[in-house]
């Protein structure tokens, strides 16, 4: 009787897996030898199918449970900045000896305005935390008419093509577009007024741009945006900074034009 064991080579790859159960029009190719696969046994596949089925069901419940929650954090949130906004324009109609004091509260109370409709946006957004930002845009606008003191026939006018960010862009972006607005009625526009040109438009794949242009006397020579002193376009500065985006302006005779050109994620 020999001392050794004789080795058996084992079975190639392919013929392994042909012993392992599988499902579908997979489940009866023969496999490598020519042998016809064993079929996934009935109650096995009814139990992986019902299993499966509730995972999902589960997952859509939990997911539809926290865009609930995140409506109704972003409803709670508009309400309680309105209340601020409103808060601080009452104080402001009582500052009339103090213009300045005045013109400080009210622009105040707009960069406040600015976050309430993006959270305003997001309670009826369909897509989660991304806004359509044309929209956004439109109601600003339209509340900084309400808001601001235009000259009569004066108007704030929007073109704006459609498209979605998320909702932390939208903030800072709206809050810049409410500055340069506020920034051309305050300073851009001439005795007899003119309207205000605000525009956001896709001008590439991977980009957004943002303009306000007004048609006033336009700006000293030697004015440069990054070394302004001025609170509103110090705020231009850092908020463009953190959108990773670029700030210039163009001198239109007459008149300015800023804009802001940001990635689009």
């Amino acid at each position: 009787m020999p001392w050794f064991i004789e080795y058996e080579p084992p079975r190639s790859f392919p013929a392994l897996l042909a012993n392992l159960p599988m499902s579908g029009d997979r489940a009866n190719r023969p496999d490598a030898r020519g042998a016809e696969a064993p079929a996934e046994p009935a109650a096995y596949s009814k139990r992986s199918k019902a299993e499966l089925c509730r995972m999902l069901a589960e997952r859509d419940a939990v997911l539809a449970e926290h865009d609930l929650l995140m409506r109704e954090a972003s409803h709670r949130v508009k309400n309680s900045l309105h209340l601020l906004v409103s808060a601080l324009r009452m104080q402001a109609s009582r500052c009339t000896a103090q213009r300045d004091e005045a013109d400080y509260l009210i622009r105040a109370s707009q960069r406040i305005k600015s976050v309430a409709l993006v959270h305003d946006s997001l309670h009826r957004s369909t897509r989660g935390t991304h806004i359509e930002f044309g929209a956004y845009l439109r109601s600003l606008c339209a509340d900084l008419e309400d808001s601001m003191a235009l000259l009569p026939g004066q108007r704030i006018r929007v073109t704006a093509e459609e498209g979605h960010i998320p909702d932390e862009r939208a903030i800072r972006l709206g809050l810049i577009a409410s500055e340069l607005v506020t920034n051309a009625l305050k300073h851009g526009c001439s005795a007899e007024g003119g309207d205000i040109e605000v525009g956001f438009a896709r001008i590439s794949e991977d980009s957004f741009a943002l303009s306000v242009a007004d048609h006033g006397t336009g700006i000293s020579d030697s004015f440069d945006p990054t070394k302004s002193a001025g609170l509103g376009m110090r705020l231009v500065n850092v908020l463009t900074q953190a959108l990773g985006a670029e700030l210039r302006f163009e001198r239109t005779s007459p008149g300015t034009c800023f804009v802001v050109t940001l990635p689009a994620d």
